[in-house]
């Protein structure tokens, strides 16, 4: 493609991605590329349009032969860099850094995007002395003092990181969210040394700020509980409804893993992922793949559980199809049981038994309260879910919003679901997992006793990526027992819910 014809093209083909039509960018993207093999802002192109679907191994993939293709190009390289982080994979964003800062020695934020890469990779003391020099610049770029904070903090120099928060907090410059952010750093520190009351009010305080963000002002806050209400409803009027008899066989290989985020999900994943017969997920964005089939046919998102039942045959089977072509792209066809781990799909998981009736489920089930702690205290990326963690009477409200629907909806389910309570599994890991194994029919292996092993150069697209590669050990006294004031504050909203899932 000759550069004359070239840029006037991109340019409206990067208009239609700016306008968020990416089916269009993107069919237009492949096949120019099958005209013009190798062109690095095809490649790039393309890659960004599967990124935006959730296609992250593919999207990674094109994104870096676009940078192969043309490694003189400042402004695709740094952009594949970003990208490649968010798409959770530092190893190759490290890689192009390296080789960016010979190529480029102008550009600072090369320097940050390695912090970035770094970090992922829990190699934060390596980052700290590269933050330093970052911040010894005239103009430093935003976040690079959030970065610092998290590092010493994540390094065990919890006072230090206080010190440096409370240096730029007052005439602090960034946005919200990285002032929000900060502070929630500071309730982190605040925590390992034991000021659990400074901890919680400096949560309040990030969770106040981020709130008044204009990201989270553009969220749609009652998206779930305005969902979860009309499931409930339906299971409660009508039951779940008789699914259809599909064609295929391939349901007896896929399990969905579910729970409240924080409730020991991502450790179970990792088990999983280190048996030899198991392809793992790592929350890749799949069920989003049947919801755009299932609107597109004109379903809406409230009532899915009256409307999927009435939807011809071949509308279903199309969605069923889009979901395992999707599975198989980013993750090949080689394994015995495939495991599609994405906590909050528990608020479809009444859609998903209708469209997959034979896969099986895992629940992940901890203490209520740890788990709307453990949400208060992670700094999530703004989204309906969690949007309602910036708030702690809201974090225990919705909780209990998606537990009441998950308990009404479990005694519905049979023998489809196996519970794996956090506690019982790090105080008895081997005896928990076989019992896991069991429940899945796969054969033991010893191996999956030393997870963490075979999953170190592996990264899981979660705020939990650190701790998995850590050894399991019976864990001390619930984290709730810190916060008893907090905990108070929620306990006619919890305490239900504490019963019913079975502690005290």
């Amino acid at each position: 493609m000759a550069s004359n014809q070239a840029q006037p093209l991109l340019q409206k083909l990067r208009k239609l991605e700016q306008a968020r039509r990416f089916n269009e960018a993107g069919r237009a993207y492949q096949q120019l590329l099958e005209q013009n093999p190798g062109h690095p802002e095809l490649l790039w192109g393309l890659g960004r349009c599967m990124m935006h679907f959730g296609w992250r191994n593919n999207a990674a993939q094109l994104l870096q032969q676009a940078v192969a293709a043309y490694p003189a190009h400042p402004v695709l390289t740094e952009d594949v860099i970003r990208r490649l982080i968010l798409l959770g994979h530092p190893r190759a964003a490290l890689l192009l850094c390296e080789k960016a800062e010979v190529r480029f020695p102008e550009l600072v934020s090369i320097s940050l995007h390695k912090v970035d890469a770094l970090r992922l990779l829990n190699r934060h003391e390596e980052a700290i002395p590269l933050l330093r020099e970052i911040l010894n610049n005239a103009n430093p770029p935003a976040g690079a003092e959030l970065r610092l904070i998290a590092c010493l903090r994540l390094t065990g120099r919890a006072k230090e990181a206080l010190q440096v928060a409370a240096q730029i907090l007052p005439d602090y410059g960034g946005s919200p969210l990285e002032q929000a952010g900060v502070l929630n750093e500071m309730a982190h520190a605040q925590e390992s040394i034991g000021e659990y009351r400074s901890a919680l009010e400096s949560l309040r305080r990030s969770g106040d700020i981020a709130r008044l963000s204009q990201e989270a002002q553009s969220v749609d806050s009652a998206q779930f509980p305005r969902m979860l209400r009309s499931h409930l409803a339906s299971l409660e009027t009508g039951g779940l409804p008789d699914a259809p008899d599909y064609s295929g066989d391939d349901e007896h290989r896929l399990v969905f893993q579910v729970g409240f985020p924080r409730s020991g999900t991502t450790l179970v994943e990792s088990v999983l992922a280190a048996h030899s017969q198991v392809q793992t997920s790592g929350e890749a964005p799949l069920w989003s793949s049947v919801m755009d089939v299932l609107l597109g046919a004109g379903l809406h998102l409230d009532n899915l559980l009256e409307e999927i039942p009435r939807q011809p045959i071949q509308v279903l089977e199309h969605a069923r199809n889009v979901y395992w072509n999707k599975v198989w792209a980013e993750f090949g066809r080689d394994f015995e049981l495939f495991v599609d781990k994405q906590p909050m799909n528990i608020i479809f998981l009444a859609s998903i038994k209708l469209l997959f009736p034979r896969a099986r489920i895992i629940f992940c089930a901890r203490d209520p309260r740890d788990v709307c702690l453990s949400c208060f205290f992670q700094w999530f990326q703004v989204n309906p879910s969690n949007i309602h963690f910036l708030d702690w009477h809201d974090t225990a409200t919705f909780y209990r919003q998606v537990m009441d629907y998950w308990l009404t909806l479990r005694p519905l389910l049979a023998d489809a679901v196996f519970t794996v309570r956090y506690e019982d599994f790090v105080d008895n890991f081997e005896v928990e997992s076989k019992k896991l194994c069991n429940f899945l029919q796969l054969d033991w292996e010893d191996g999956l006793l030393a997870f963490q092993e075979k999953n170190r150069e592996r990264y899981f697209h979660t705020p939990s990526n650190r701790a998995v590669r850590e050894r399991v050990e019976a864990k001390a006294s619930p984290r709730w027992h810190r916060y008893p004031e907090a905990i108070e504050e929620v306990q006619a909203l919890l305490g239900p819910t504490v019963t019913e899932l079975g502690y005290h």
